[in-house]
């Protein structure tokens, strides 16, 4: 009764079949159809009607807050089922997609990312969780040494540049700091600096170095200027 028209005979329809009455994804789109038709006395009719089987349903999509950690480089990226936790749909998902993926240094915080799903149909869902970007990576605190000679007050500095020997990071280095700058007389040999390399993220790491305090000046082993200053004084 589904695609009969109006199908009629002079005496009665007797019987009535269709050539295919059950239909699944696999038949989406349109299916030609054959319905057969015969009177008490035998005489068969058919004619073909076109069925048009369509999905309407949305798939269904159950998502996650994540985190996720820059690698080495400074990179990260992450697929659609590190943000789903489940999904469905009555015939299948024929695509999950994120509007963002990939993540880089300038990345690091909180970001509301969008996972879609869409059926064979065209049908789709979508929801939104955060996915917040972190950096552990520690920088890689490289040192050298140095030595420095003292001036002729018996005073010497350094900087942090003259310690550093190219330490990196995976994103950038942000502060670089030394435990001791200035060197004076009582520094003459070999010294242990420790350098110290932050991130923007506040991972740190450390190096020594040995720092040699010369005095070629001779600075440190000169005589005293004596000066001296009349003075009056009153018994008592």
């Amino acid at each position: 009764s589904d695609v009969d028209g109006g199908s009629s005979d002079n005496c009665t329809i007797e019987s009535s079949s269709l050539s295919q009455s059950n239909f699944t994804c696999a038949d989406l789109g349109t299916i030609a159809v054959t319905l057969n038709l015969a009177d008490p006395s035998g005489n068969p009719a058919s004619c073909a009607a076109n069925v048009t089987v369509e999905d309407k349903l949305a798939p269904t999509l159950t998502c996650t807050d994540v985190t996720v950690s820059l690698d080495g480089s400074g990179q990260v990226s992450i697929i659609p089922t590190d943000i789903a936790t489940s999904g469905s749909d009555n015939c299948s998902i024929a695509d999950l997609s994120l509007n963002q993926s990939q993540f880089d240094c300038s990345s690091v915080g909180v970001h509301t990312v969008q996972l879609t799903a869409v059926d064979p149909s065209g049908n789709s869902v979508s929801c939104s969780k955060s996915v917040t970007v972190v950096d552990n990576t520690l920088p890689v605190a490289i040192c050298q040494d140095f030595t420095v000679q003292l001036d002729a007050n018996g005073n010497a500095s350094i900087v942090t540049g003259n310690i550093d020997y190219s330490s990196s990071d995976n994103c950038s280095i942000a502060t670089s700091v030394l435990d001791q700058y200035n060197f004076d007389c009582t520094n003459i040999g070999t010294m242990t600096v420790k350098l110290t390399v932050t991130d923007a993220s506040s991972n740190s790491s450390s190096c020594t170095s040995t720092v040699t305090v010369t005095d070629p000046l001779n600075a440190c082993n000169k005589p005293p200027v004596a000066v001296c200053q009349n003075i009056t004084i009153s018994t008592d």
